[in-house]
């Protein structure tokens, strides 16, 4: 399977990076993080096995139409502190380029964490056996259980407008509380960090200014997320911003009027969520990517590299 897939770039996504594996009761608020050990042995494991280079680089073969072989590169989404802090010193003596998507609004932000997570925080301390919000009612007894309706509630507010969502936010904490408290892995970067990463051999790219998923937007509004944010970006590190990560990026959230308002800013490409590897001539601006959380461990990581796990 890995022979079959060897012209079909991998692009990786990751999140934060934790120091330590967390405590049970917290796993669940971490699942898209990665501990700094498994983090760098998957690095390790990746540079073995394939060419590493940058997004940019990664675009432009693709965009020829000859990406090579067993090609690959690495992201990250949202602009975590641990990216700057424990991702990057790894990345430069591992000799592996990467790409960091900046929300640019939660720069030097005193909040830890995005609202995903502060809702996980409140829900997933609550000893309650249902869940009734709104149109939702769900038992609340097992993990199994729990997991499935903070996803409900998850889903839900995501779907709707910013402030109809801060609304019911506000809801929530008011019912549930502010539950677990997040800790200094759910800090974002500073300025001074961001400037900091290009020391690291590591690009920003564009992720909107306050992480808003595009399809919820009106589109005027959506257009100036992408276009403030890459404006702020430059204006943060003085280097061109050429690429752009869809907020949450699933099919839905963004339209072929949003790939296109891309391309008309100036953009050379956009990379979603949708899993899967990405061939020659495939859409610059609707490339796929494989995500790695905290469920993956080396061999697993190994499977999704390689193209075997759904096989």
């Amino acid at each position: 399977m890995a022979w079959l897939h060897r012209r079909r770039a991998v692009i990786l996504t990751y999140h934060g990076i934790l120091p330590s594996n967390p405590p049970p009761a917290t796993r669940a608020l971490h699942k898209i993080f990665v501990t700094v050990d498994e983090f760098r042995a998957q690095m390790a494991l990746l540079r073995a096995r394939y060419e590493v280079l940058s997004l940019r680089e990664l675009v432009e073969r693709l965009a020829k139409g000859d990406a090579g072989e067993n090609i690959a590169a690495v992201t990250f989404d949202d602009g975590w502190r641990s990216t700057r802090t424990l991702a990057a010193p790894i990345l430069r003596e591992l000799r592996v380029p990467a790409t960091v998507f900046i929300a640019t609004g939660l720069m030097g932000s005193p909040y830890r964490g995005l609202w995903t997570q502060r809702l996980a925080a409140s829900i997933g301390a609550a000893r309650i056996g249902r869940i009734r919000l709104w149109d939702i009612d769900l038992p609340f007894e097992t993990e199994p259980q729990r997991v499935v309706a903070m996803r409900a509630v998850a889903s839900f507010l995501k779907g709707l407008p910013p402030d109809d969502r801060e609304e019911r936010l506000r809801e929530v904490f008011a019912r549930y509380g502010n539950g677990h408290e997040l800790g200094a892995e759910m800090e974002f970067m500073s300025l001074d960090e961001v400037r900091e990463l290009a020391a690291y051999g590591v690009d920003c790219g564009a992720h909107t200014v306050d992480h808003e998923i595009l399809s919820s937007l009106p589109f005027a509004k959506a257009r100036e997320q992408i276009r403030q944010s890459r404006a702020q970006l430059e204006d943060m590190t003085g280097l061109p911003c050429r690429l752009f990560a869809y907020p949450n990026g699933r099919a839905r959230d963004f339209s072929d009027d949003h790939t296109r308002a891309l391309a008309d800013e100036g953009f050379d490409g956009a990379v979603t969520q949708i899993p899967g590897r990405n061939s020659p001539g495939t859409d610059s601006f609707r490339l796929r990517r494989i995500n790695v959380g905290l469920e993956h461990t080396l061999h697993t990581f190994l499977t999704d590299l390689d193209g075997l796990r759904h096989w």
